[in-house]
């Protein structure tokens, strides 16, 4: 039998689904940190993430396909690029 303080403890919140599909750029940056860009399958959607880090994004875009989510991500770079400091990753 469940107890009063099993049914009124709340339950916890289900971890959200992020699964990396695709690479799409590396970085360095100025200061030696490397920028990465990736293509994800989340729970409501395909998302481009940038940042320092999977756990760290600076950009994050939501996309209903995955053709848009490639186009978001070279335009990204394009931008990077623009940026003095930042050369490619081997």
């Amino acid at each position: 039998m469940v107890t009063w303080d099993e049914r009124m403890t709340r339950r916890p919140e289900p971890e959200p689904t992020l699964f990396r599909i695709e690479a799409a750029w590396q970085r360095r940056s100025p200061s030696g940190r490397t920028l990465d860009c990736a293509i994800y399958s989340t729970d409501i959607g395909i998302e481009v993430r940038m940042g320092y880090g999977e756990n760290d994004p600076l950009y994050t875009r939501r996309h209903g396909d995955i053709h848009a989510a490639r186009e978001d991500a070279v335009k990204l770079r394009e931008e990077v690029l623009k940026e003095p400091g930042f050369s490619e990753v081997s």
